[in-house]
């Protein structure tokens, strides 16, 4: 059973901090808040907001016959490069 929210997180800039956001709805859902708006605060939120994907990735890599797949290797190189985008 997931007990993390699922879904596409996104960073949002707000005065002094970034806020990772689900946008399921109308109005998005914070997920977390960093406590300054520095480079480093805006790297973590930016790998906060792929955990994601890079968790789906994780999982379709480690497939029971241990045999990568071409979907795995793809859906972990757009998580890392969401993680790493600034």
């Amino acid at each position: 059973m997931n007990k993390h929210k699922l879904g596409e997180w996104k960073v949002l800039n707000g005065a002094n901090t970034f806020y990772i956001a689900d946008n399921d709805g109308f109005y998005p859902v914070y997920v977390a808040k960093t406590i300054s708006d520095s480079r480093q605060d805006q790297f973590n939120a930016k790998l906060i907001a792929a955990a994601p994907e890079l968790l789906e990735a994780l999982k379709e890599l480690l497939q029971p016959n241990n045999v990568l797949t071409k979907k795995g290797i793809v859906m972990a190189a757009k998580a890392i490069a969401k993680a790493e985008e600034i």
